[in-house]
């Protein structure tokens, strides 16, 4: 089983740089889950990283989103194992990405989330909102479908990624775990890391929102 991470708690940034950043339209940022159905391939096609979007397992998110959404959709954890079973989280408090939610259609190790609060009173983790994800198929045998905008899927080649969403904002090598790091980056508020692996090319992402 793996390892259990403690929780990190991370502070949101000051209300002058929130200030500073685009409106953002609620209906497509906040609490956004629908059916693949509802969201085809060509919509996919059609959209951009910073759309924060993807699908998981035939249902789409859109960063940040209620965890009551994936829960619903099979994906869960004990709070008890993470020492969370009776925290209340503050407004705009961020909770680091180290919580693996399990289904048990699928390996353990697979999705890991961080929580948040965008509510104006405190929150428990039930009524908690997810701000970043991490997801990966390496070393799984049993993973989910995953779909990035732009149909960006694992197992693409970074050049193929670089002709739908541009050159990265930064590049990073991990000699030491055998991976090179891509990031998007947009007004350090909006980042997608892609992680490709010597032995196992694109397989794992992190899509953070810290426009709450």
């Amino acid at each position: 089983m793996k390892k259990k991470f403690a929780c990190v708690l991370a502070a949101i940034a000051s209300l002058t740089i929130l200030a500073g950043c685009e409106k953002v339209d609620k209906e497509k940022y906040v609490g956004n889950s629908s059916s693949s159905s509802e969201i085809s391939s060509s919509d996919f096609g059609s959209m951009v990283w910073t759309d924060m979007t993807f699908m998981l397992d035939q249902k789409t998110y859109t960063l940040p989103f209620e965890y009551k959404d994936i829960k619903e959709a099979g994906w869960s954890f004990n709070p008890a194992a993470y020492g969370l079973e009776n925290i209340s989280i503050d407004q705009g408090l961020l909770l680091s990405r180290s919580v693996y939610l399990q289904n048990d259609n699928f390996d353990e190790g697979v999705l890991a989330v961080g929580f948040t609060n965008n509510k104006s009173e405190k929150v428990g983790i039930d009524d908690a909102v997810v701000w970043a994800v991490e997801v990966s198929s390496k070393d799984a045998a049993k993973t989910p479908e995953v779909v990035l905008p732009g149909n960006v899927k694992f197992g693409m080649t970074i050049d193929e990624i670089k002709a739908v969403y541009g050159e990265p904002s930064e590049e990073q090598r991990h000699d030491d775990e055998g991976y090179t790091e891509y990031r998007y980056v947009e007004n350090g508020m909006k980042g997608l890391h892609l992680d490709f692996y010597d032995d196992g090319g694109f397989c794992k992402f992190i899509y953070e929102n810290y426009n709450i």
